[in-house]
Formats: structure tokens, C-alpha cells, sequence
């Protein structure tokens, strides 16, 4: 009987990580969701919690950040390995969490603390190992700049998610209205190109952890720091100028 119904929790609890875990729109994070997908289900039936999971993968972070700073193509790889062991697992403790119901507000504050101190870390580590490789006091302005463009990216990309849930909300009070406006951004070709490049092509986070990986296992952190300035500088200012529009427009 007791094994009965555990066998009957533990399939609710595998239905609810089928059921509820969120489809990812862009390309890097529906990459890593498929991975997460793959993993999660390792932890379905332990008595491992989000949390624990959460800390230990920010534990992995913590370490491929600190790997960066050293000289070697053996210190680098293992450096992207750990930041990719940070990266599915920061999905997989939601994936936990929405299966196993034990979503919580500290949760999703130790994941977003994480997070933040991560991207912190790994640009740090990342700019100071490329300053070592090349001794240049550019690399160092430039991994100042990374920075700031990084955060700055992810503070308009969450400004943007609240200006979509406000417009949603507007939709259900007032559809017509909603459509129309719509229609209005929708039917300019600039805008539509910019919310491609947001949609698939923005530095978003999973983007950001994918290029550091690939330029440590290319042993290229110099070069990888240069395109990474780049392109957070294109992707910053195509968001500026979507919001803009957008807002230009309401």
C-alpha cells in the first residue's frame, strides 16, 4: 500500500514538471531548458530541494568565475564546464520547485542573488584573465564597459517584461483598443526587426554564459571579451530603441 502510494506522488510530482515547465522563446534558453529537461528528472525523486540546488550551482558559477583567472587552456576549460554546470542547473531548481510545488519568495531570491553575483564574477574573472593573457590596460575598460552594459541590458529586459504584463493587462480590460495598438507598432518594419533581435539575438543571460564558455574552451578570453563588448553594445542599443518606439508610439 505504501509503495503505491509513493509510486502514485512520485507521478504527480514528474506530471507537474511536464506540465509546468515554461517553454523558452529564445534560441540559448530553449537550449538550455531542453538540457535542464534532461537532468531534472535525476533529482525528481530525491529529497534534494530547490534551494540546495540553487546554492550548489551557484557554487559551480562561483568556481568557473575563479577559474577564468588563470593562466592554461586545462584551468579554462574546466572553467566553461563549471559555468555550464551553473547554467542548467540555475533551470533545473525551478523545474524542482514548480514539480514538487515548494515555490517560495527566499527561492526566487537566493536564484536571482545567485545570478547577479555570478554574471559579476564571471565578467570580473573573464576580464582579468584576459588582462593576463595580454597585459593591456584597454582590457580592463573594456571589462568595465561589459559590465556596466550587462547589467544595464538586464535591468530594460525586466523593465520590458513589466510594460508587457501592464499591456496585457490592458488587453483583457479594453481588447479592441489593445489590437489596435498593436497593429500600430507591429506594422513598422524597424520595430519588427529590433524584436527579432530580442527575441533570439539579445545577449540575454543564457547568451552571455554560453560565449564565455565557448571562448575559455577556445582559450580566447581576450577575443571573447571583444565580442561580448560588441555585441551587449549592439544588443543595448537595439532594447533602447525598441522601448523607445514603442513608447514614442503609445
Amino acid at each position: 500500500m505504501e509503495n503505491s502510494t509513493s509510486e502514485t506522488k512520485q507521478s504527480q510530482i514528474f506530471n507537474n514538471f511536464k506540465n509546468k515547465v515554461p517553454k523558452r522563446k529564445n534560441l540559448f534558453e530553449a537550449f538550455y531548458n531542453f538540457l535542464a529537461s534532461l537532468v531534472t528528472p535525476l533529482f525528481l525523486n530525491t529529497s534534494w530541494t530547490p534551494n540546495q540546488i540553487t546554492i550548489i550551482s551557484g557554487v559551480f558559477g562561483i568556481a568557473g568565475a575563479a577559474l577564468l583567472i588563470f593562466q592554461g587552456h586545462f584551468f579554462l576549460i574546466t572553467a566553461g564546464i563549471c559555468i555550464q554546470i551553473f547554467t542548467i542547473l540555475d533551470l533545473v531548481d525551478g523545474n524542482i520547485a514548480r514539480a514538487k510545488k515548494m515555490q517560495s519568495d527566499f527561492g526566487a531570491w537566493l536564484d536571482a542573488f545567485f545570478d547577479k553575483l555570478n554574471d559579476f564574477l564571471i565578467i570580473t574573472g573573464l576580464t582579468i584573465g584576459a588582462y593576463r593573457s595580454v597585459g593591456s590596460i584597454h582590457v580592463l575598460i573594456l571589462g568595465m564597459c561589459l559590465m556596466g552594459f550587462v547589467f544595464y541590458i538586464q535591468y530594460i529586459m525586466t523593465w520590458s517584461k513589466m510594460q508587457i504584463i501592464c499591456a496585457e493587462i490592458a488587453e483583457k480590460s479594453n481588447p479592441g483598443s489593445a489590437q489596435q495598438h498593436r497593429k500600430m507598432n507591429d506594422s513598422a518594419a524597424i520595430v519588427s526587426a529590433l524584436k527579432f533581435i530580442f527575441q533570439h539575438a539579445k545577449l540575454g543571460h543564457c547568451a552571455f554564459l554560453f560565449l564565455v564558455s565557448f571562448f575559455a574552451f577556445c582559450n580566447s578570453l581576450y577575443l571573447g571579451l571583444c565580442f561580448l563588448v560588441i555585441h551587449a553594445f549592439i544588443t543595448l542599443t537595439a532594447l533602447v530603441t525598441l522601448n523607445f518606439l514603442r513608447l514614442r508610439r503609445q
